[in-house]
């Protein structure tokens, strides 16, 4: 009892005031993420092909980004949760020379790929 010691009031507040500002940065950031942008506007232009995928109201337009906006934090909310909840085993396999050298590799994989692409 005597070595552990209890968090403040203030700790506390501190602590739910620093959870809340990464939420919303978090959240921020997952709307605004660039690469959903650019996906979801090539969907976008492929869908004006299909009468039913049209997009031209308003509201369609509303529902179309809510429901991506939605899906993508979903989806990044999803993949936290898991990381935090397996977080032990996550960084034990992040430890080592393994994750590195198999990112290395896959990185000189398609930098040979783009290279025949490039010379054939």
């Amino acid at each position: 009892g005597l070595l552990i010691k209890k968090p403040s009031e203030l700790q506390k507040k501190s602590l739910l005031k620093s959870r809340k500002v990464s939420f919303v940065q978090g959240f921020t950031l997952a709307l605004l993420n660039p690469q959903l942008i650019a996906f979801w506007t090539v969907m976008l232009l492929n869908f004006q092909n299909y009468e039913l995928l049209k997009i031209t109201t308003f509201l369609h337009k509303f529902a179309f980004l809510l429901g991506t906006s939605v899906g993508a934090f979903g989806i990044l909310y999803l993949f936290a949760h898991l990381a935090n909840r397996h977080r032990e085993r996550v960084f034990q396999r992040l430890q080592g020379n393994r994750f590195n050298q198999a990112i290395g590799g896959i990185l000189i994989l398609l930098g040979v790929i783009q290279l025949i692409k490039l010379l054939a």
